[in-house]
């Protein structure tokens, strides 16, 4: 009976572990030209354009906001969520993408963004 649990315990232990880290599966592709806005929360709207490639689970592109600022990133893309830091930088923005649109917010000014690939 002890060698049973010796080996149940374990098993059931890191069946639990696997659920902490949740689903690793990449369900989204978001490469391609993004268009749209990012809004302060005192309503100030700002242009901006993403350029993404993605292998895997992996994201680069390149940020363009309304000819007054642009920065390369690196991100990631697991299940619909899409995280991104700036490569030379303290901004990023973490998005939630449903099919060609994705929004969210950016991790530094908290300004609300939202884009919508072009085809």
């Amino acid at each position: 009976m002890m060698r049973l649990a010796a080996l149940v315990v374990p098993i059931v232990l890191c069946a639990g572990c696997a659920g902490l880290h949740g689903d690793r599966t990449v369900t989204s592709d978001v490469t391609g030209v993004w268009v749209g806005e990012w809004v302060s929360p005192g309503g100030q709207m700002n242009p901006a354009t993403l350029r993404l490639e993605q292998t895997g689970s992996t994201v680069a592109g390149r940020v363009e906001q309304a000819g007054t600022f642009a920065g390369s990133l690196q991100g990631s893309i697991i299940g619909n969520r899409l995280r991104y830091q700036a490569v030379d930088g303290p901004w990023g923005a973490d998005f939630t993408v449903t099919g060609d649109v994705m929004s969210g917010y950016g991790l530094l000014t908290r300004w609300r963004g939202t884009f919508r690939r072009e085809k």
